[in-house]
């Protein structure tokens, strides 16, 4: 479950970054927080996702900096096949613009 966990975080930052090049002013990257819950990940149905995009965290680099925040969670499977309490994996980066 764990290492699902990272995958899909990373898969989302990976998007994240990928967006970023392509568009720096994109949809995509503006300040705020997307949730993705169970079921409505591919391939992923007992793990949901939030992600969360802030705007010159800090004001350290201003309009040209966000700080991004992958939260995955996950239920652990138990010895005897039942869904164990939510666990969560957490992995941040700070995009910043290449112009």
């Amino acid at each position: 479950g764990e290492t699902t966990a990272a995958f899909l975080a990373e898969q989302r930052l990976e998007h994240l970054k990928a967006v970023s090049l392509a568009s720096w002013p994109a949809a995509g990257l503006r300040a705020g927080r997307t949730v993705e819950g169970y079921g409505s990940i591919a391939s992923a149905a007992v793990d949901r996702r939030v992600t969360t995009v802030a705007d010159s965290p800090g004001g350290a680099c201003a309009e040209r900096c966000k700080l991004a925040r992958v939260t995955a969670f996950y239920r652990p499977v138990t010895a005897s096949g039942q869904l164990d309490q939510e666990r969560r994996l957490d992995v941040v980066t700070m995009l910043v613009s290449r112009i």
